[in-house]
């Protein structure tokens, strides 16, 4: 997994197909979703860009999002997984949208 520091270079990432996982260290929920796609990224090429969301306000307002563990898929709004995310729906997810 890839943690994103500035905004700057997430805003390059923005432009290409990628997962980002919005998280904050504070939630449950994102420690059982990293575990997750740790799994998902030794079993396969997929890598996962994080972002904390108590650094990016900004961008987190900018994308609308309102609930953590976040989950961008190919950076579409549509695509985005939100709470706490089972392994298997997790898996289907991702290769159905990518």
């Amino acid at each position: 997994m890839i943690i994103i520091k500035k905004k700057k270079n997430f805003l390059k990432i923005l432009k290409k197909k990628c997962l980002i996982y919005f998280f904050a260290n504070w939630c449950f929920s994102c420690l059982e979703v990293k575990k997750n796609i740790y799994k998902i990224e030794k079993k396969t090429n997929i890598i996962f860009l994080s972002l904390n969301i108590d650094y990016f306000n900004e961008i987190i307002t900018f994308l609308n999002i309102r609930n953590i563990p976040c989950i961008l898929i190919n950076n579409k709004i549509k695509n985005f997984l939100v709470g706490n995310i089972n392994f298997k729906k997790l898996v289907l997810k991702i290769f159905l949208t990518i």
